[in-house]
């Protein structure tokens, strides 16, 4: 249905599909709409490159809401693709078939030892709704300790370890039972108000030590797991301090659970190594992949020993899906991979994930507004306050920012109704980014960042 803009216009059918405001107007009308939406209707896809149906290009900067690895439609992507789907489709759970099974060899190559084991979902939901089932069935207990900040799906259990409150908790009713909240040092309280916390040795040392107060006088003491985000990234790409990263491990260890580490949008290569904990010194006992994984397919594994996993099958772990392996899926998911691979595409997260956060450091220095480059490799935040020495989070100046980057043909990672990320732009590009693409996308963003610092966040919008 056209609306003002092209109504009276005398368009034909043709011509109205050809414009955003048509798909939009219907979208309204049919689609169960329950977040922020943009108004770009996308045609197709090439490398780093979107376009709308009006034949505009756009960076995408989201990768697809964090799943894009090796860009959009790269030929040996949709080759493996077109090839497995003219030859089968999808078996059921319980049959295996050769393509999945490479799949599943491959993700033990590419983890570090005792990782061998996988299962195979379509989510990252459903990946940790595995996971927790899988550390319940190995340690025989129930109670699961996460974090706030912590972002790990929207199915029931998943939601439950979800660490965000206000609207996203009320309208829902009790949570999943056993679900232990523990703080970490980016909300444990510090009088004065520190702006950084966490980077405080002493304010790490006293989180981790109420963390295991709490632990001993407000629940069993012994939970089945620990559910991580290293990143967490729809909170502000908030990076966990190593030291408590290191104490999580040692208290599941004293304890008996086991550590689950969520690495839906910090592994695969998107912070320059194959995994997130890799950085930290630590080895987990479930990992958790999704999103870059399946590289634009739903495609999800929880990873585990052999030993883990064997034990918890015979303690009565079972997780099945329609698609659990599905042929399709999994031949996606290796050529994915095998781009990576082949491309060196993890180097190239390195070495232009550096210059672009150089970029964007030297894009602060010289703006009042923007605060912190945070973030590592192809997953980095930039910070928007109204004070640099307080870091007050200005959110006229971000909606402003976002939007005439979005103008002009640059899309970025904000969703204002994450409060806790409210303040951030996230970049987050496919994995082959180049330079010039990156020098692109910071001119971009910085011609915004002037524009609304100039003109004032409130005339900007």
């Amino acid at each position: 249905m056209p609306d003002d803009k092209t109504r009276g216009r005398n368009l034909s059918q043709e011509e109205l599909e050809k414009t955003n405001e048509y798909w939009f107007e219907l979208d309204k009308q049919y689609r169960i709409n329950h977040r922020f939406t943009y108004p770009q209707c996308w045609e197709r896809g090439q490398g780093v490159s979107l376009y709308d149906v009006e034949g505009k290009r756009y960076l995408d900067f989201e990768s697809g809401q964090v799943c894009v690895t090796a860009g959009h439609c790269h030929p040996a992507y949709t080759e493996a693709l077109q090839r497995q789907a003219a030859k089968l489709v999808q078996t059921g759970s319980a049959y295996t078939d050769p393509t999945q099974v490479r799949l599943l060899k491959k993700l033990a190559e590419i983890t570090p030892e005792p990782f061998q084991k996988s299962y195979l979902a379509c989510s990252g939901s459903e990946a940790n709704e595995a996971a927790m089932r899988l550390a319940k069935a190995y340690t025989g207990r129930f109670e699961v300790v996460s974090f706030p900040g912590n972002y790990h799906g929207m199915t029931g259990g998943s939601w439950s370890v979800t660490g965000f409150g206000g609207n996203y908790k009320q309208p829902f009713g009790p949570a999943m039972p056993g679900v232990i909240w523990l703080p970490t040092p980016f909300s444990y309280p510090v009088p004065g108000s520190p702006r950084f916390p966490e980077r405080d040795p002493q304010v790490v040392d006293a989180c981790i030590r109420f963390c295991e107060r709490l632990l001993d006088e407000a629940t069993s003491g012994k939970p089945a797991a620990f559910m991580l985000e290293l990143i967490q990234s729809a909170a502000g790409v908030r990076m966990l301090p190593v030291a408590f990263v290191q104490a999580i491990r040692r208290m599941c260890d004293e304890r008996g659970a086991l550590l689950i580490m969520d690495e839906a949008q910090t592994g695969m290569g998107r912070l320059g190594s194959w995994w997130g904990f890799e950085h930290y010194g630590v080895k987990p006992d479930i990992i958790v992949a999704s999103k870059t994984l399946g590289g634009g397919v739903p495609l999800s594994a929880t990873i585990t020993s052999a030993k883990i996993a064997d034990e918890a099958v015979a303690r009565g772990f079972k997780q099945s899906s329609s698609h659990t392996g599905d042929p399709l899926l999994c031949a996606v998911g290796l050529a994915n991979i095998g781009i990576i691979e082949r491309e060196r595409l993890i180097d190239n997260v390195r070495q232009v994930g550096g210059h672009l956060r150089t970029s964007l450091e030297r894009m602060a220095a010289g703006s009042p507004i923007v605060g912190e480059i945070r973030g590592r490799g192809f997953l980095l935040g930039v910070e928007i306050v109204r004070d640099k020495e307080t870091g007050e989070p200005n959110h006229e100046a971000i909606a402003a920012i976002t939007a005439r980057a979005r103008e002009h043909g640059l899309l970025t990672g904000w969703w204002p109704s994450y409060h806790l990320a409210a303040n951030i732009i996230r970049l987050m590009p496919p994995y082959t980014l180049t330079r010039a693409e990156a020098d692109e996308a910071v001119g971009i963003l910085e011609e915004a960042v002037r524009h609304v610092g100039r003109l004032g966040a409130k005339r900007a919008a």
